[in-house]
């Protein structure tokens, strides 16, 4: 009898995920066939372009405590907080004649294991070509396509296939978010660009346990052997110190990365949008934002043997495979290279 309950409760909630993914694929499909200007539907019961009274209590309320400047974007004035913590999203970077209406392509900026397979999920179940690592079939991993881009002279994006959203574009060894962030901003001077917060004490924490296994090299090392701009450097040693000047290092690199993307943000057209991976309201700002069911936003790919205290019905799990080194198709991040990287120093 129990056994029965627990295969129709599972079988309810299968059902009611693809009637979320289903409608939001729906209302995307039509959005994408729709002329540019059309204005876009949402999905709740509220005229598009507006926002809700909650929303504006919450703009309100935020003004009241953060001591702000403001900035014109897109003949909006937009009130930005003064205070330029590297470490922490602001709030109000978007204007609230956006919501529902940012314009295409979504690029996140962010680092791996910050919230990249949330993002992807969040956008895929939304209905949106979402890319994350990997790019369309016969096109290959998004940063190679990138690279390839720009080498022909042509905008970064151009061989990539028919992306909406780029939700992790590196492949942990090459970053065109930094590599080539001055020609992603010519070639898309209206794309919307996202950067993701988490706590860095948590992050150095999850790049250095992952894969999840007990020795080296994880990813962390593999940041170190690829030469990246800013990252830190191993200094001919095959693995992290895992110390304070270790994590402070690491902390370092993405702090001076965030302030160059909101340094060309805020000389540019581009909308950012900053978000909060442990902030328990996220999930229905994003919904308000982009008019996606706000069940669509979650923690996915997470490393279990270091987050024992998180729900596993609620949360993505990554499975690992020690034999071959490699992730499931749920979970394909940058992480699923590090053998490769490995293999690749030893050829």
């Amino acid at each position: 009898m129990n056994m029965e309950v627990a295969k129709d409760s599972k079988s309810l909630s299968m059902s009611t995920d693809r009637s979320i993914v289903e409608t939001n694929q729906s209302v995307f499909s039509r959005r994408r066939s729709e002329p540019p200007g059309t204005v876009k539907r949402p999905l709740r019961q509220e005229t598009a372009g507006t926002v809700g009274d909650a929303d504006r209590a919450d703009v309100a309320t935020w003004q009241s405590k953060e001591k702000n400047k403001s900035r014109v974007m897109g003949g909006d004035m937009i009130s930005v907080p003064a205070n330029d913590d590297c470490f922490r999203a602001r709030n109000g970077t978007v204007p609230l004649s956006l919501y529902r209406n940012l314009p295409m392509p979504y690029l996140n900026l962010a680092f791996p294991k910050m919230g990249t397979s949330s993002l992807h999920h969040f956008f895929d179940c939304g209905g949106l070509r979402s890319s994350h690592f990997r790019c369309p079939k016969r096109v290959g991993l998004c940063a190679d396509c990138i690279k390839r881009s720009v080498e022909a002279g042509q905008p970064p994006f151009s061989q990539c296939g028919d992306v909406d959203v780029y939700a992790q574009m590196d492949n942990g060894k090459y970053f065109p978010q930094i590599e080539l962030l001055e020609e992603i901003s010519r070639g898309y001077p209206r794309a919307t660009f996202f950067l993701i917060f988490r706590s860095m004490e948590k992050w150095y924490h999850s790049i250095t346990h992952w894969p999840p296994r007990k020795n080296p090299p994880h990813l962390s090392d593999r940041f170190k052997m690829f030469n990246i701009t800013g990252a830190p450097t191993s200094n001919g040693r095959r693995s992290s110190r895992h110390n304070a000047r270790d994590k402070k290092e690491f902390s370092d690199w993405y702090c001076n990365h965030v302030k160059r993307v909101r340094n060309i943000v805020h000389n540019s057209s581009h909308t950012l949008v900053e978000i909060d991976l442990e902030d328990p309201s996220t999930g229905r700002l994003m919904a308000d934002m982009f008019g996606i069911d706000e069940r669509c936003w979650g923690i996915k790919n997470v490393n279990i043997g270091i987050h024992p205290e998180l729900n596993r019905s609620k949360v993505g799990v990554t499975r690992h495979v020690p034999d071959r080194g490699i992730l499931d198709e749920d979970s394909t991040d940058s992480d699923d290279l590090a053998e490769e990287a490995v293999a690749s120093e030893r050829r």
